[in-house]
């Protein structure tokens, strides 16, 4: 991910150009101000790809089940098939919508006066200023811990350069201590 203007909202995509900081989104609310830093991944080329999987599962979810339907077996076989293809749906759709929205918009993390968005394949989260502990790096993984419990906010592959990593961390900081007057813990190793 590299850093950018926010032109854009990072909730909802709406165009922010010419709407002078500190403002609101008029499409979703989202607040910013001079200090809002985004990081974006761009959209995905091939995210068409991912049609392909769905489609794939329920055309053989489907091949499947149809000898059922020909053997004429008892209603009972015929309900517990359809409710399993159903239940398989009822998972598939917003998994699929889910991640899809997160293709089509790309991945982001903003820094906010109301704290830290961040939208990934697993959906979108708000870390209110309040909840932010530390920001954790490693080769295994990346997230935002949140004070008081063992809650945390995952970044997955956002920052892979050690410079993006660090500046992160820095904005992080800097901008906690901005809007609560607080400095962001230090992670126990």
């Amino acid at each position: 991910m590299s850093e950018c203007p926010p032109t854009t909202c990072p909730v909802c995509s709406y165009a922010l150009t010419g709407l002078p900081p500190p403002h609101r989104c008029p499409e979703c609310g989202f607040a910013y101000d001079e200090n809002t830093r985004v990081w974006r991944e761009p959209p995905s080329r091939f995210a068409w790809m991912d049609y392909a999987l769905p489609i794939i599962c329920v055309a053989a979810i489907v091949y499947l089940i149809m000898p059922v339907f020909r053997w004429r077996a008892a209603g009972v076989v015929h309900l517990v098939s359809l409710g399993a293809v159903l239940l398989f749906l009822s998972w598939l759709i917003p998994t699929f919508v889910r991640q899809n929205r997160s293709k089509q918009i790309g991945r982001c993390v903003a820094l906010s006066p109301a704290g830290i968005f961040v939208r990934n394949a697993g959906g979108e989260e708000w870390v209110p200023w309040q909840l932010v502990g530390w920001v954790k790096f490693s080769s295994d993984f990346q997230f935002i811990q949140h004070v008081g419990s063992s809650r945390s906010t995952n970044l997955p592959g956002a920052f892979y350069e050690p410079e993006a990593r660090e500046e992160f961390t820095k904005q992080v900081a800097r901008l906690k201590s901005h809007y609560m007057g607080a400095s962001v813990a230090k992670p126990v190793e």
